[in-house]
């Protein structure tokens, strides 16, 4: 897990984990959007793939979330 930190003021600083799959995800999606922009055809190529890599990492991991989320109202 990695660690975010958000506060307005230095006393009071809220620590929330973030989950790996978030970070990972988010990396390789950023990690393509940079390479795709780069003015190679293999960079490109490989952009869009490590792009939409990124993108299904993180979707996957929303759907996984409102399911559990789902469960956990109809079990209410």
């Amino acid at each position: 897990m990695t660690r975010a930190a958000k506060g307005h003021d230095k006393g009071e600083v809220q620590i929330e984990e973030v989950p790996v799959t978030i970070t990972v995800g988010v990396t390789i999606a950023l990690c393509g959007l940079f390479l795709y922009f780069v003015p190679l055809p293999g960079c490109q190529m490989a952009g869009g793939w490590l792009l939409n890599t990124g993108i299904g990492i993180l979707g996957s991991d929303a759907l996984a979330r409102y399911d559990a989320y789902d469960r956990e109202q109809r079990k209410k």
